[in-house]
């Protein structure tokens, strides 16, 4: 939620959206929030309505915040560390704007 209010503070001083996370720092954020999947920090991608801020997901490939499998179930960010590469891991975790639900 952090990355979406700033992106949308960014959006609003600068009239587009941001392309990079790394672009709200440091007037929006002072740092950007981790992936709890992955070394780095949480990513954001634009679409024609917005952006969509997402982490790599458990199997850690970066798939331009397309949603996953693991999109259609809750997991807390202190396990998901421990979510195991399987099929069930495909795509990327969206966290803004929350998946529909299938």
């Amino acid at each position: 939620v952090r990355i979406a209010v700033a992106a949308e503070r960014f959006r609003r001083d600068e009239g587009r959206w941001p392309t990079r996370v790394e672009e709200l720092t440091p007037t929006y954020l002072d740092t950007v929030p981790a992936d709890p999947f992955a070394e780095g920090p949480l990513e954001i991608t634009s679409t024609e309505t917005g952006i969509v801020v997402y982490s790599v997901g458990g199997d850690r490939d970066d798939d331009g915040g397309r949603h996953g499998l693991l999109a259609k179930r809750w997991v807390d960010p202190a396990e998901a560390g421990s979510i195991s590469n399987g099929d069930d891991a495909e795509g990327d975790w969206v966290l803004f704007p929350e998946p529909k639900r299938r």
